[in-house]
């Protein structure tokens, strides 16, 4: 009973992590692929006329492409990987402690807080302290 969950959990928690990665990973798979097919095509159709002068050409054309993909695929994954790391960065705990110390110590600041006329009351009255008094 747990297995398929854990199972689909785990599926969810890698998509939503690496979902960017996987897709860039899969578009470089499928261009090598469509590379390669179209190579082997075109030698197919060389074959099939005969003709032999662009064969040693052809291939230097489909490596440079293959290194054209691999270069897009490293740079987009490092691009995205820089991007990450740029956009949250974690707070230490020294850091949270100064924070929190500060805050002790200023308390909230008047300027700033929409709540200081409700600070300021001597009394406080809810919905319900309200009611009754109405019915008194």
């Amino acid at each position: 009973m747990f297995k398929p969950v854990l199972r689909l959990t785990l599926i969810t928690f890698v998509w939503r992590r690496y979902k960017r990665n996987i897709l860039i990973t899969l578009a470089a798979f499928i261009a090598t692929v469509l590379v390669t097919i179209i190579h082997s095509d075109y030698l197919a159709y060389l074959n099939q006329t005969g003709q032999t002068a662009n064969i040693g050409w052809s291939f230097v054309v489909k490596w440079l492409l293959y290194l054209l993909i691999i270069a897009l695929w490293i740079a987009t994954l490092s691009l995205h990987k820089t991007s990450r790391s740029t956009t949250f960065k974690r707070p230490s705990h020294s850091e949270i402690r100064d924070t929190a110390s500060r805050r002790k110590e200023k308390g909230p600041s008047q300027g700033d807080d929409p709540f200081a006329h409700i600070r300021n009351k001597k009394q406080l009255h809810s919905r319900g302290d309200q009611v009754i008094e109405h019915k008194k």
